[in-house]
């Protein structure tokens, strides 16, 4: 009984010991602007015991009087306090990273984010480095929402394509332009080191991109590079490696597919079918010869081996306040999964700044880069039809019985092939060699002279020194070489320079506190020059050495030489004015006068304002405490397009010839009209913007509705032929751009060791062709092959429209009459005629649109669109002790593809050629004994249900509905 008293005692003693310990701490936290923070977390050091605040950011906590608090929000540096027996402790957390500080780049200077007024999107440089590519464009891919950016195949090297809110010239370029460190240009980003990236800026609307004038009329990506830092010098090296290989291919017909099709085309000629026997068998043979028959996969063949992609970059960066210097070299290679396809790329780039004085400065930048391009495009082979990618889809994959499959690898003419089409793949790539080297010099040299603390001079001369050479060789084992009776090759080399000096002067003051204000007034002249050289050599002998001796040729081509230049010489000022930090309004205008215009119309006016409150600073908004910002954006501005060949307004000669007394005779002609009146494209464009802060930036979302207009469109259009001309390059029509856009940027975990971020952004844009030219609704243009108008431009419909026919299933047996002593059939009186081809059963059928009964040109409607519904990104980044997660996802929805692949393989009617396996299964001529089917009855009963015409049903190549 006393031991049990006596522990009762000594646990009473020590819980009431305990509790005199600890003390009850209260207080509040705020943030940098002295708001209160809810939900910030509050903790005892070295404990799990800890607190959220709540929502007026005030919090309760017990703890010991020598304990040490730690305050932490998402986004704001950590606070540590002792507490030393206080029981009042108030934090205030800054902000670490605030979104709003950041600087973005703008035209001609810099702003801090939460000062902008236009349409302007962002992507840090540690993001882009997170994506393996050799071309920095790639990794933008789904990141900026409204730019799409697209590839045009997979060779290594190649440039993607970027398009900013839809596009609004209808034949000119649509890229946009690319300022890199304040110099402007047109060539891409190919030359950068994607590793390399500070930050890159996209300015979409008018009055963010006028300050460009007529460059600027497409957009403008403004690209920074990392910059020198002050330090001690260090010493860095970055690597990554890589594997790739095609994990999926398009299914082409097996071998026994392959045999039946063959069979098909061959039963109804005697003398083919006989040969076909002799080559494949007796159609008895062919299930057990090809049924299980491995047959060479082609496109394993070329494409099926993995590769490795490599990236090495070694720097010193260092230096004092006075002087600072950033030196690297980077090697960037990378195989390309199609046979002896690879790309390597060395860069190498000095930066250096260095302060004379305190009001003077100096920054340099020389950029050399030099890529290596090697190997075959997937769409070279002489046309679209015969491209390389055609054949590997369409060549035989058995040698049937005149040898081993494997024997088809080395047959330099295939026997069975007497229109010399295709070849052995593999004897196609050795057999036709390339490679580009593109050397690129960028050398910039920015001045900066502060005249007094408010009025600063800055310069900038820059030199782009770009140099292309190509070579190609088709030896004479190549099919190209073949048909065109022997060995050729030939040397290309372009060489372009531009050179480009502005300056500006930039005042900015305050008055009365409240009334912040700045303007910049500046000049800037552009000016491109380029050469082009051209030479090649056909006939060559047997032993030769290439493109190393063109002169081993015995028939030497023509060369050709081209020299052009072109000017743009602007002058521009802009202006910002803020009230309170509330009211923002800026205005701009440029003038620019460009040499490639005519005489009449040289120079091109784009003004642009806009304007935005920033709601958040508001007495009424100091209790929305769960608001870090809020402001509303509206913008109005114009930009130009320049976009067109050099000398397009004026006469110019070409070359030719004819023959004369079995000679050649050489001659030059005038090409195209003149048109002293021709002028710029503009683009007039409204823009209303949204931006919304939660949390102290822990959420933000930016939303953007705009409407482009563009109008006096830059177009080689149609003219009377009595002008002895058949187009001009005229200014006609307009189109529009309206979309909406939306970008939310989550901090979703952010702790010392793990931080989980998350970027969405969605775009929704529609285009129109408002009008075109006098008198006409409509304009057909080409794209997959010259000369067949598959795609329309219509008033009232968008831009990228896809024209053609619409598939109204097959011709079938009741809509014919046989004759039964010739076997023959012929289409009904009522049924419709196709001038296309000379219909029988199994044939394609297409809609009767203007119901005359006859399928010709005037029954083609618009079968597809190519601009999606929406497009964006997503992007989740997790980081846990340094080691980084990137989960990117980039989308478009709801656009038609026009896979070119698919109708070039509808039509089955070439002998000895492959198709796509989906064709296997078609409308037949055959039946189960292999015995050739004329009779309507079983002809109707073997075919029922089929919805692939029959081998000789769709050989005109006409673009169609199912294709899209």
């Amino acid at each position: 009984m006393k031991r049990t008293i006596f522990l009762f005692l000594l646990l009473s003693i020590c819980s009431f010991t305990h509790a005199q310990d600890n003390i009850t701490v209260k207080g509040t936290v705020t943030d940098g602007l002295n708001l209160p923070m809810p939900g910030a977390t509050v903790t005892e050091k070295g404990t799990q015991n800890s607190t959220i605040t709540s929502i007026d950011g005030i919090y309760q906590i017990k703890v010991k009087p020598n304990a040490t608090l730690v305050f932490s929000f998402l986004g704001t540096k950590t606070t540590v306090q002792k507490v030393n027996n206080r029981t009042t402790l108030n934090a205030k957390l800054l902000d670490e990273t605030n979104s709003l500080n950041e600087v973005v780049v703008v035209g001609y200077g810099t702003k801090s984010r939460k000062d902008l007024t236009g349409a302007i999107s962002s992507v840090k440089g540690e993001e882009l480095a997170k994506v393996p590519v050799q071309n920095v464009a790639q990794a933008l891919q789904g990141r900026i929402s409204g730019m799409q950016v697209t590839m045009s195949d997979g060779t290594p090297g190649s440039d993607p394509s970027i398009k900013i809110r839809g596009g609004m010239s209808i034949t000119q370029s649509n890229e946009p332009l690319y300022v890199i460190d304040g110099v402007p240009q047109t060539g891409g980003l190919g030359f950068l080191d994607p590793m390399d990236i500070e930050s890159i800026d996209v300015l979409k609307d008018a009055s963010s991109t006028s300050i460009y004038g007529a460059q600027g009329g497409n957009g403008v990506i403004l690209v920074t590079t990392k910059q020198t830092k002050s330090g001690k010098v260090t010493i860095n090296y970055d690597t990554y490696a890589g594997i790739k290989q095609v994990t999926s291919e398009v299914p082409v017909m097996n071998p026994y597919d392959f045999a039946l099709l063959s069979y098909e085309r061959a039963v109804i000629d005697p003398v083919k079918l006989a040969a076909f026997t002799t080559n494949y068998g007796s159609f008895d043979q062919l299930e057990s010869l090809y049924a299980n028959r491995a047959g060479k996969n082609w496109q394993k063949e070329v494409f099926g081996n993995p590769v490795v992609s490599q990236y090495h970059k070694l720097s010193i960066s260092g230096g004092q306040n006075e002087t600072k210097f950033n030196i690297f070299y980077s090697l960037n290679d990378d195989e390309g999964v199609m046979r002896e396809s690879a790309s390597r790329k060395n860069i190498a780039k000095i930066s250096i700044n260095h302060n004379v004085s305190k009001k003077f400065s100096i920054n340099g930048i020389v950029n050399y880069s030099n890529q290596k391009i090697t190997g075959l495009g997937t769409g070279e082979g002489g046309n679209p039809r015969l491209s390389m990618l055609q054949n590997v889809f369409r060549y035989r994959p058995v040698n049937g019985l005149l040898g081993s499959d494997d024997d088809l690898e080395d047959l330099l003419i295939d026997p069975l092939d007497a229109s010399l089409a295709l070849q052995s793949p593999l004897i196609s790539i050795s057999s036709q060699q390339r490679e580009s080297v593109k050397k690129s010099l960028n050398a910039s040299l920015q001045l900066q002279y502060n005249l007094t603390p408010k009025l600063v001079y800055r310069g900038l001369a820059s030199l782009t020194d770009n140099n292309t050479k190509s070579k190609y060789f088709n030896d004479s084992e190549g099919i190209l070489a073949i048909r065109s009776g022997g060995a050729f090759g030939g040397i290309n080399e372009f060489l372009s320079n531009r050179f480009n000096y502005n300056n500006t002067l930039t005042y900015n003051n305050t008055f009365a506190k409240n009334h912040k204000f700045d303007i910049t007034a500046g000049q800037e002249y552009i000016y491109n020059y380029s050469e082009a050289l051209s030479v090649s050599a056909s006939a060559f002998p047997v032993v030769n050495s290439g493109w190393d001796r063109l002169d081993l040729g015995t028939v030497p081509g023509i060369p050709t030489s081209l020299t052009e230049d072109d000017k743009i010489m602007s002058f521009f000022a802009r202006s910002n004015y803020s009230y309170k930090n509330r009211y923002l309004l800026s205005a701009s205008i440029r003038t620019d006068g460009s040499s490639k215009f005519g005489a009449n119309n040289r120079w091109g006016y784009f003004p642009a304002v806009s304007a935005a409150w920033r709601v958040i600073n508001e007495d009424f908004m100091k209790n929305a405490t769960a608001f870090s910002d809020l402001k509303l954006r509206a913008s109005y501005g114009q930009a130009g397009n320049n976009r067109i060949a050099n000398y397009a307004a004026l006469g110019i000669f070409d070359s030719g010839s004819y023959p004369l007394n079995n000679t050649t005779v050489t001659t030059a002609f005038q090409k195209n009209l003149p048109n002293p009146n021709l002028k710029w494209e503009s683009t007039q464009s409204t823009n209303l913007g949204l931006d919304l802060g939660f949390f102290n930036q822990r959420i933000t979302l930016t939303t953007e509705l705009y409407d482009n207009r563009s109008k006096d469109l830059l177009y080689n259009t149609r003219i009377p032929a009595n002008a002895g001309f058949t187009n001009q390059f005229q200014n006609i029509g307009s189109t529009s751009s309206r979309g909406l856009e939306f970008t939310l940027n989550t901090a979703n975990i952010k702790k010392a060791d793990f931080s989980w971020n998350t970027s969405f952004n969605i775009a929704f844009n529609k285009t129109k062709v408002l009008s075109l030219s006098e008198g006409e609704t409509s304009l057909l243009t080409s794209s997959y092959f010259p000369n067949v108008n598959d795609y329309i431009l219509e008033v009232g419909k968008p831009v990228g429209i896809m024209y053609g026919y619409v598939r109204d299933g097959l011709y079938q047996v009741n809509d014919f009459d046989y004759n039964t002593t010739s076997g023959v059939y012929t289409l009904k009186s009522d049924a419709v005629r196709d001038n296309g081809a000379a219909a029988q059963p199994g044939f394609i059928k297409f809609k009767d649109i203007n119901g005359d009964g006859v399928i010709n040109d005037l029954d083609r409607t618009a079968i597809g669109n190519a601009n999606p519904k929406f497009s964006g990104g997503l992007n989740n980044t997790f980081s846990y002790k340094g080691i980084d997660l990137s989960i990117f996802l980039n989308f478009t929805v709801g656009n038609d593809i026009f896979n070119a692949n698919v109708l070039n393989n509808a039509s089955l009617n070439t002998e000895n050629l492959n198709s796509l396996a989906v064709f296997a299964d078609r409308w037949t001529t055959i039946n189960a004994a292999g015995q050739r089917v004329t009779d309507p009855t079983e002809l109707a009963a073997l075919n029922a249900g089929k919805t692939n015409p029959v081998y000789t049903g769709n050989a005109s190549g006409r673009l169609y509905s199912d294709i899209i």
